[in-house]
């Protein structure tokens, strides 16, 4: 029985704690809808928790964006990887699911995704989070408080751990998102600090010219994003989708 109510979980302890009952206790077999693509990104010398769990229901068509000659992690760096997989040819299905490798795993039939997305009559459906911290800007924190409220009232936040939406749409968001990270790089964009300041690795300073050694927390872009795109850009407040904590 799926007590959270959802196809998928993000969060490393239960996702963890869950696979590991799964294993050995659920037999299940799903397959992947035919205009879903399923795509993770990583750079671990072994699949990740997210390709096992799908394996495990039997699916095996998933794509995996997997660059192990990666040796310091980026954030920002999936970004590139997925909006340079979905211009290609190799990729045909219109809708796109993207999901975290290390702490995100499949618990239910995949078609579930389809339905919840069409739900939402949106062109881009991310999941949601009660973790506040990670706005850049007033604006786009005064538009969470205003529009992201759960069926329970509780303000929800945008988590780029999950996300499904047109492939098309995608392509321009990210195109979008990647022009922002340009400008930051180059410390001429208005949230560069703010986006800058929220990962710093112990050994590094703010300035500009270490940027490449800053985790970029893209998640925090989304949320910057998020005004200008709504409607077609919207949350799943009430972790129909996939679970991180509780909406309630």
């Amino acid at each position: 029985m799926n007590v959270y109510n959802c196809p998928i979980i993000h969060h490393e302890k239960i996702a963890n704690e869950l696979f590991s009952h799964m294993a050995d206790n659920c037999q299940k077999k799903f397959s992947r809808p035919n205009n879903l693509a399923i795509i993770t990104a990583h750079n671990y010398i072994h699949k990740s928790l997210f390709e096992k769990s799908l394996e495990h229901f039997g699916i095996f068509d998933y794509n995996c964006l997997h660059h192990p000659e990666v040796t310091d992690w980026n954030h920002k760096l999936k970004l590139f990887w997925l909006l340079s997989y979905l211009k290609t040819v190799d990729c045909k299905e219109d809708l796109i699911l993207f999901c975290d490798a290390n702490d995100c795993i499949f618990i239910d039939d995949p078609d579930k995704v389809i339905q919840i997305f069409k739900e939402y009559e949106c062109k881009l459906l991310f999941m949601s989070t009660k973790m506040k911290r990670g706005y850049p800007d007033k604006k786009s924190l005064s538009f969470a408080k205003k529009h992201n409220k759960s069926s329970s009232k509780k303000t929800r936040h945008l988590n780029s751990g999950v996300f499904v939406g047109e492939k098309r749409f995608i392509i321009h968001v990210l195109e979008d998102l990647i022009q922002i990270i340009n400008k930051i790089d180059n410390n001429t964009h208005p949230i560069t600090k703010a986006i800058v300041n929220y990962y710093v690795k112990e050994s590094t300073s703010c300035h500009a010219s270490t940027y490449d050694k800053i985790y970029i927390p893209d998640q925090n872009i989304f949320r910057y994003l998020y005004p200008k795109y709504y409607p077609d850009m919207k949350i799943d407040l009430d972790n129909k989708l996939a679970f991180r904590n509780n909406s309630k």
